[in-house]
């Protein structure tokens, strides 16, 4: 008899958890759905999270609304999504910077497993810009004018992405500079162009309206290739910094512990929407790449971006703060 209960109590606990699963499966999402974008309103992360946030609401019959958290170098935003339950219902519009925190901060309060990465969704390519009252017009220029005032000159960054760009170049071209953290890449823009700091690694996209109306000159792009966007602008490998390589990639991700059917759900529905050609023109026209990496070698990409960063961390002998 008392097998015969046990038996019925774990059919129950059985049946119970499925339909729990199922039940799960067929709600979802039940609520609004939550974007945090850790950057501030009106720059390009910021941008890129609404055009997926109009697209994404109708096929998960849902409103979808974007939050911008900024603030900390990403470390803002991060902590909101890891506040929020794992539910899928709040989603994290990831960047590298918040990878190179690991790198940079002492105690950023998550690792890199606290995060699943659902779809890749875009990369922005970086220009080096300088405000156009500076009396350079080139890198070469630029790392005479930064070797002439060793120490006395500043860089904006936004986040540990753009400070180890921007660290890295100091490396290569063997010059000393400052870090100035700001919220977002429309704060850096007009710092640069008040000449708080001499220079800022912008999305090319943010810093194009600047650029052609004559506020910012664009020094170099740290691409494989010249931009479309700024066809006239050599790539650093151009003119001799083969390392200057970067861009800061996008993904859609999700809290570990989400259950998987939400996930799916939400994989579906973004793969649908990243592959679309209304979607891949809109974000290039806007000056943000296409980024082709497959959902199922996303978490692989990102790891090795991360030790990739790890080994310019150590080169240039930088310790977390």
């Amino acid at each position: 008899m008392h097998y015969r209960r046990l038996t019925r109590l774990l059919v129950a606990i059985v049946l119970t958890t499925l339909w729990t699963s199922v039940s799960f499966a067929q709600e979802f999402p039940s609520k609004v759905v939550r974007l945090i974008v850790p950057y501030g309103p009106g720059g390009p992360v910021d941008i890129l999270a609404r055009i997926l946030g109009e697209r994404m609401a109708p096929k998960l019959g849902k409103p979808v609304i974007i939050e911008t958290k900024p603030g900390a170098n990403t470390l803002v935003g991060t902590r909101v999504v890891l506040e929020a339950p794992a539910d899928g219902h709040t989603l994290f519009l990831e960047t590298s910077s918040v990878a190179s925190n690991l790198l940079l901060v002492k105690d950023p309060g998550y690792v890199l497993d606290d995060f699943v990465p659902i779809v890749a969704v875009g990369a922005l390519p970086i220009v080096f810009v300088v405000s156009s009252s500076l009396p350079v017009k080139t890198i070469p220029e630029f790392v005479k004018y930064l070797k002439d005032r060793p120490g006395k000159t500043n860089y904006a960054t936004t986040g540990s992405f753009t400070e180890l760009l921007s660290d890295r170049f100091t490396s290569v071209a063997g010059v000393k500079m400052v870090a100035v953290p700001y919220k977002g890449s429309n704060e850096a823009l007009v710092a640069v162009m008040s000449d708080d700091v001499q220079t800022f690694s912008s999305g090319i996209s943010s810093a194009l309206p600047m650029i052609k109306s004559g506020k910012l000159r664009p020094l170099a792009v740290a691409s494989e290739q010249r931009s479309a966007l700024l066809p006239d602008v050599p790539t650093f490998k151009e003119i001799g910094y083969p390392d200057m390589l970067g861009a800061t990639w996008m993904a859609v991700s999700v809290r570990a512990k989400t259950p998987p059917s939400a996930i799916d759900k939400l994989r579906q529905v973004l793969v649908e929407i990243v592959n679309s050609e209304d979607y891949r023109t809109k974000i290039t026209n806007i000056g943000i790449d296409v980024w082709a990496t497959k959902p199922e070698e996303l978490q692989a990409f990102i790891k090795n971006d991360l030790s990739l960063s790890e080994k310019d961390v150590k080169r240039i002998g930088r310790k977390p703060e």
